[in-house]
């Protein structure tokens, strides 16, 4: 019977040091696949037409953040055609698209609807 005992006593203790080095060597290799997996992410956001003096504020706050941009401003009436909600030749917007275009932001002038 204490042979038994000891041998269930060691399968945790056993199963604890395994998860002890697994856990060090996980350890130092996240750190590297972390930082490459970082710089590979890309962020988006969208502006949508009825709160885009807010969107833009915050989109041009974050333009460092954002490699994608999208300003959601076209809706489809019942009949089908294409209205724009908001003025993308608007100075606040022409403003936003030169910034973006600065600091290599892309933008894309339409949205899933159309």
């Amino acid at each position: 019977m204490t042979n038994v005992m000891n041998k269930t006593q060691l399968i945790p203790k056993e199963i604890g040091i395994f998860l002890l080095s697994f856990l060090v060597i996980i350890s130092f290799c996240l750190p590297t696949s972390y930082a490459q997996a970082n710089e590979d992410l890309k962020m988006a956001g969208w502006v949508p037409w009825w709160q885009d003096k807010q969107g833009l504020s915050s989109a041009t706050k974050n333009i460092d953040k954002l490699s994608t941009v999208y300003p959601f401003v076209y809706e489809i009436n019942e009949k089908g055609k294409i209205i724009a909600k908001t003025d993308l030749k608007s100075r606040d917007w022409q403003k936003f698209f030169k910034l973006a275009e600065k600091k290599e932001s892309r933008y894309y002038s339409y949205n899933c609807l159309v």
